[in-house]
């Protein structure tokens, strides 16, 4: 069927218009966290209001570490298994299951736990292979002995720089996520509030983070799982407390030399 170009140039019109109305309406000052990582936070607007606090870096000097924790009655908080660590910056990791056990496989600082799986939720993979943090879709993912940190989690949000199609719409909660755009800079952040469409399309429409081009972002463990903290190099803390007591974070660590 030939399509009339008016016909066509209003669709196109229609669908950036739809791209356009995130923005960023008020955005603080980026708190240095040393490492070359820093902590912003944004106040978005477009189909939803929302808040967003990321924590940006560079693989060249940081990577990410799993902090897992196999007791719940002498589990940690966020604050206090990031500092343990020597972190500069971390979340929740993912997601586990009643018994407290990690859903898939979870490496934490080389040490096995639990089996990978391949259920619909668990699509993406975080992990850390001979020091270099790498986020790989469940597909691309090959094990070895040179693994030393990995936790599975999803949906996927973002693939190819573009929204992921199908995700739920009609929950709004607070959601964490990763974000990378492939080439070396990352973000770990915190989203208040938002259903996992918005957030993936807020995070693809190039509108709203704006340090680089979101290639991959994968969710967390949302809801009462869901916290950030942070430290910055004048020592202040900035902390977003998770609810629930979780199974495993996942920190940012400055590289050793």
């Amino acid at each position: 069927m030939i399509r009339s170009p008016l016909i066509f140039l209003s669709v196109f019109g229609l669908l950036s218009s739809a791209v356009a109305q995130w923005s960023v309406s008020a955005q603080s000052k980026p708190q240095p966290l040393g490492s070359g990582a820093w902590y912003v936070e944004k106040t978005v607007t477009g189909p939803i209001d929302a808040e967003l606090k990321v924590v940006f870096f560079g693989a060249a000097q940081c990577s990410l570490r799993v902090v897992g924790q196999p007791a719940k009655g002498s589990a940690q908080d966020l604050a206090e298994a990031s500092r343990s660590v020597g972190a500069i910056a971390g979340c929740n990791g993912g997601f586990f299951t009643k018994e407290f056990a990690p859903l898939g496989l979870m490496i934490a600082d080389g040490k096995r736990t639990g089996v990978f799986e391949k259920g619909p939720l668990l699509t993406g993979v975080l992990m850390v292979r001979k020091g270099k943090p790498l986020m790989l879709w469940r597909e691309e993912f090959s094990d070895s002995s040179s693994i030393t940190e990995l936790i599975q989690a999803g949906p996927r949000l973002v693939s190819n720089g573009v929204a992921v199609k199908g995700l739920q719409t009609g929950k709004s909660r607070s959601r964490t996520f990763v974000m990378t755009d492939s080439s070396g800079h990352w973000g770990i952040g915190l989203c208040l509030y938002s259903s996992l469409a918005e957030l993936a399309d807020m995070l693809a429409s190039g509108k709203v983070i704006t340090e680089f081009d979101v290639a991959r972002a994968l969710n967390l463990d949302g809801g009462s799982s869901s916290g950030l903290w942070s430290r910055d190099t004048a020592g202040k803390e900035r902390y977003d407390s998770e609810l629930a007591t979780v199974r495993n974070f996942l920190t940012v660590v400055p590289r050793r030399p």
